[in-house]
C-alpha cells in the first residue's frame, strides 16, 4: 500500500484539487522534517512512523516551524492537513491513535506573533532570507533564555 497515493485518492474524493495539492505538500513537509529529525522515513517504514508520531512530536514540529518564521496561517493549514491525515489513517485502521485529535486548535503564543510581524518588517526592508532567519533565531534564543531565567 502506498500511503501517499491512498491519502491523495481520499483527498481528491472529498476535497477540491487545490486543497488536495496543498495538503499533500504540507504532509510532505512534515514527512521531510520527521525524517530529518527522527531519522525515520514515514513512507519506507510506516509502522515505526506511527509508533513515533505523537503529540510530543507534533509540538516539536510546530516549534520548528515557528523558529524558522513560517507564517501562522501556513502553520494552521499544515496542522489541518495533519489532522486530516490522522483521521484518514485511523479510519483505515493503519494506526490505533490519532495524536492530532488531542490538539483542539493551533494557537501561537504572543511572542511568535510579534516575531512574525518583525519578520514581515525585515522582508519589507528587503533583508536577505539568511539575515531574517538569523535575526529570528537570535530573538527566539533570547526569548527562551528570558523565560528560563
Amino acid at each position: 500500500m502506498n500511503l501517499l497515493s491512498e491519502f491523495k485518492n481520499h483527498l481528491l474524493q472529498n476535497s477540491s484539487k487545490a486543497t488536495a495539492k496543498n495538503y499533500l505538500s504540507d504532509l510532505n513537509n512534515y514527512f521531510a522534517w520527521f525524517t530529518k529529525t527522527k531519522m525515520i522515513n514515514p513512507l519506507s517504514d510506516p509502522a515505526v512512523f506511527f509508533k513515533t508520531h505523537s503529540l510530543k512530536t507534533l509540538r516539536e514540529y510546530k516549534e520548528s516551524l515557528i523558529e524558522i518564521g513560517v507564517s501562522s496561517s501556513t502553520i494552521k493549514r499544515r496542522f489541518a492537513a495533519l489532522k486530516r491525515f490522522d483521521q484518514f489513517t485511523f479510519k483505515e485502521n493503519l494506526t490505533f491513535s490519532s495524536p492530532m485529535s488531542e490538539i483542539q486548535g493551533i494557537s501561537l503564543p504572543k511572542d511568535e506573533n510579534i516575531l512574525l510581524g518583525f519578520k514581515k518588517y525585515l522582508e519589507k526592508e528587503k533583508n536577505s532570507q539568511s539575515t531574517i532567519k538569523n535575526y529570528i533565531s537570535d530573538i527566539n534564543h533570547f526569548l527562551n533564555w528570558t523565560k528560563s531565567n
